[in-house]
């Protein structure tokens, strides 16, 4: 059974210039408040055409207090109204998705080229792991990976220790070692875990108080130590 290494995806693999979620959180609240206005617009008016269709009639007042009743999120959310507010929710990263970091892929094919089962552990925000696998995918990052599992699909977050087991219950083996650059999430939940870590930093100070196995600078330092010392046994 091959050993199991796992990679963080944001700011380990991939990451977004400074001020770039600010921008597509403001594009995201312009483009859902528009949305629900359109559709508290639509299904008021549906309403209104009832009453008229019952010889009935509303000032245009009521009908704006109709429009309104639903602009406020007072939508019947079907399949149909749910589908399109998920559709624009992910839309900002969609067109504007994160660039990946110099040598991410080198050292995840460098993992595979170790003799390692190569996965990766994500938390998500607001961007869907379905959409993030899209991205990967783009990039040519997805096929490096054995498997991908993403805390929106897992319900669970890192550091929570039970999302690194069911990582190791995937790859057939009882423990692993995680690579990533968050001092919490990687580090200290992985070794919570009884996992190996890599903590990828480049002040290279003590996380949370519990020292990572290695440290790297960068990820695109991960390529060469796989080739070195890395070989799995």
């Amino acid at each position: 059974m091959k050993p199991l290494v796992t990679f963080d995806l944001w700011e380990t693999l991939i990451f977004d210039p400074p001020g770039r979620t600010k921008q597509r959180g403001e594009y995201r609240l312009a483009i859902f408040e528009r949305a629900l206005h359109d559709l508290g617009y639509r299904q008021g008016w549906e309403r209104i055409e009832k009453v008229w269709e019952s010889c009935g009639e509303l000032t245009v007042p009521e009908q704006i207090r109709e429009w309104l009743q639903f602009a406020e999120c007072k939508l019947e959310l079907t399949p149909e109204v749910m589908a399109t507010l998920e559709r624009l929710y992910v839309k900002p990263f969609v067109e504007d998705p994160a660039g990946m970091l110099p040598g991410a892929m080198e050292t995840v094919a460098a993992a595979r080229d170790a003799g390692y089962t190569v996965g990766l552990i994500s938390n998500t925000g607001r961007t869907p792991g379905r959409v993030l696998r899209d991205g990967m995918a783009e990039q040519g990052l997805l096929e490096l990976f054995d498997f991908t599992m993403f805390s929106d699909e897992e319900v669970l977050r890192k550091p929570a220790a039970e999302i690194f087991h069911r990582a190791a219950k995937r790859a057939g083996v009882e423990t692993g070692m995680h690579i990533g650059d968050h001092a919490l999430y990687d580090i200290v939940g992985g070794r919570a875990a009884g996992w190996m870590t890599i903590w990828v930093t480049a002040n290279g100070n003590d996380p949370e108080g519990q020292a990572a196995d290695f440290v790297w600078p960068d990820i695109g330092s991960g390529a060469s130590w796989f080739q070195n010392h890395g070989k799995a046994d």
